[in-house]
């Protein structure tokens, strides 16, 4: 599993980058000031940091600079972002050692890229379409009931006001739009989020078991959704696939 250090005292930033990094498989951590992203880097060392140029303590070409001077952590690459868009900004941060700088506002998109470019995360097996429906969830600890964000044919993403682990084990029982039949499925809890947005948390359940006939309907399901964006079928995914069109971040 790849490591994504997030050095920023946005929240909401910090939070979209570490919900975009997760669902592609990987770890984030987050610090929210140079001093603490510094300290993270030298003890966690990261395959790659994300970084602030305005923090509370220093500003991010001062912390770069630091860190390509310690031999502990000058090959972390490092992808400043920041709101000016003045040259000399840009220029300060390639001086300190900075691989790459992206301006605010930026797509989730964008940051995919430029992250693509410095380090190859692995990439998504199935394609996700977004698609709200009701769900019904056993544990062993009883029934939880949520709601979908996204689905594919490996797994789906559910939030909630319950908490689970990861590694728990569930048992799914929703009705994809327009279907009578539901779908029952086993799956296993692969990720965890604490959703401030909607007071609750998000899971990622990755499918274990899921019968050859409801695999038939899901496929259907999925294609049909897609040929009604006017997009083409699933197949082959893209490096880093942009999961919300036109959203940005920053």
């Amino acid at each position: 599993m790849k490591c994504v250090l997030v050095i920023d005292d946005s929240r909401a930033s910090a939070f979209m980058a570490q919900t975009i990094f997760r669902r592609r498989g990987a770890q984030v951590l987050l610090a929210m000031d140079g001093r603490t992203g510094i300290q993270m880097a030298r003890t966690q060392h990261p395959d790659i940091i994300l970084l602030d140029y305005v923090l509370p303590d220093m500003r991010g070409d001062e912390v770069c600079r630091i860190l390509k001077n310690d031999p502990v952590t000058a090959e972390i690459p490092i992808l400043i972002v920041t709101v000016y868009s003045k040259e000399g900004v840009a220029e300060s941060c390639r001086e300190a050692g900075a691989e790459d700088i992206l301006f605010k506002p930026y797509t989730n998109e964008e940051l995919v890229n430029r992250v693509s470019q410095l380090l190859q995360l692995p990439h998504r097996q199935y394609v996700r379409i977004l698609v709200r429906m009701e769900t019904t969830t056993t544990t062993p600890r009883g029934v939880m009931f949520g709601t979908s964000e996204n689905l594919s044919e490996g797994g789906i993403y559910v939030r909630t006001t319950h908490r689970l682990q990861e590694g728990e084990k569930v048992r799914l029982r929703f009705y994809l739009p327009k279907d009578s039949q539901p779908l029952t499925v086993e799956g296993e809890i692969v990720r965890t989020e604490f959703r401030p947005d909607v007071r609750g948390y998000g899971y990622g359940i990755k499918f274990t078991r899921l019968s050859a006939p409801d695999l038939r309907r899901l496929k259907r399901f999925i294609n049909d959704r897609m040929e009604l964006l006017g997009k083409s079928p699933p197949g082959p995914p893209k490096v880093f696939p942009d999961e919300s069109p036109g959203e940005t971040a920053g």
